[in-house]
């Protein structure tokens, strides 16, 4: 059998298979959002946790994670509760506006940021970079 598609869209929660375009679908429905991404990353006990990006809509309220992870729970089921959430001032994008998941991922997993030539919005490396 082939697999179609992309399977970096996809996200394997204890088995169960979640859409990234789903998680954040759900993330920009709050109305303090206005962007957002996820991403997989390698987890012990679930297979792959789900690590959640976020750009407020204004300010940042130091709840906006918790609120978010509650939030997504509630929309879409306690699998999708997110293992992280991190609120940036924006994503890391190429010219053509989509997401550079690839610099979040190895920023969370501590590996090198790779070809950056495609980024269109280089100032939020330095944020990114300061992530813990």
């Amino acid at each position: 059998w082939y697999m179609k598609g992309r399977t970096d869209d996809v996200i394997n929660v204890s088995g169960h298979r979640m859409s990234t375009a789903e998680i954040e679908h759900t993330a920009i429905s709050h109305k303090k959002i206005s962007d957002a991404a996820s991403i997989a990353i390698p987890d012990e006990i679930t297979g792959e946790a789900i690590i959640l990006f976020l750009v407020p809509e204004s300010t940042i309220d130091e709840n906006l994670g918790l609120e978010l992870t509650n939030y997504i729970s509630e929309k879409i089921g306690k699998l999708a509760r997110p293992k992280s959430v991190y609120v940036l001032s924006d994503l890391p994008k190429t010219r053509t506006g989509k997401i550079m998941r690839r610099l979040l991922k190895a920023k969370i997993l501590g590996l090198e940021l790779g070809d950056l030539s495609s980024l269109e919005n280089p100032k939020v490396l330095d944020e990114i970079q300061k992530l813990g």
